[in-house]
């Protein structure tokens, strides 16, 4: 069963589900609902990332299969190309990160997508393994609660019921 820590403090804090109340575990709830969600952006974030190196490493590849001298339609934004010649296939200008360029051979640029592709996947497995991880807590609170709320509402009917036979034996 799952422990959960309602004031979000240290491991010491925890404390198995079916020991708070409903309103602790719709607070839990929530936090744990708002960690899948962060979790699941950051997972589609990275495969966003991935298709980028992707496709980059075939642009490359594709760059040194090419002629010097062969037109190109070069990208400025996602909308706006402008035409130009290949000047060199051999070497390519390597974005490494907050506006810093490197210029590389096709093959180091290719290595360099490839290497990056491999440690957002092992990124991506950690991140998808943690949401996984995640997601069965939440089944488990949230199997907790409704549980809870069942129990909280058969207990409403039966003092309802039991004040409707105090009145009746009152009445009789």
């Amino acid at each position: 069963m799952m422990s959960a820590s309602p004031s979000g403090g240290a491991a010491g804090d925890h404390v198995p589900v079916t020991a708070l109340s409903a309103q602790e575990l719709a607070g839990v709830r929530d936090n744990v609902e708002s960690a899948c969600n962060e979790l699941a952006e950051k997972s589609m974030h990275i495969q966003r990332l991935m298709a980028v190196f992707s496709t980059s490493n075939r642009t490359v590849q594709a760059l040194a299969d090419s002629q010097p001298g062969q037109p190109l339609m070069i990208p400025l934004t996602e909308s706006l190309y402008v035409p130009a010649k290949l000047a060199d296939s051999e070497r390519v200008l390597l974005n490494i990160g907050t506006g810093y360029f490197v210029q590389v051979g096709t093959d180091a640029a290719s290595d360099y997508c490839r290497r990056r592709s491999a440690k957002l996947e092992d990124l991506l497995k950690n991140i998808n393994q943690d949401l996984a991880e995640k997601r069965n807590g939440l089944a488990q609170i949230e199997e907790v609660l409704n549980a809870k709320i069942i129990a909280s509402r058969r207990q409403e009917q039966q003092q309802q019921q039991q004040q409707q036979q105090r009145k009746a034996v009152k009445a009789g």
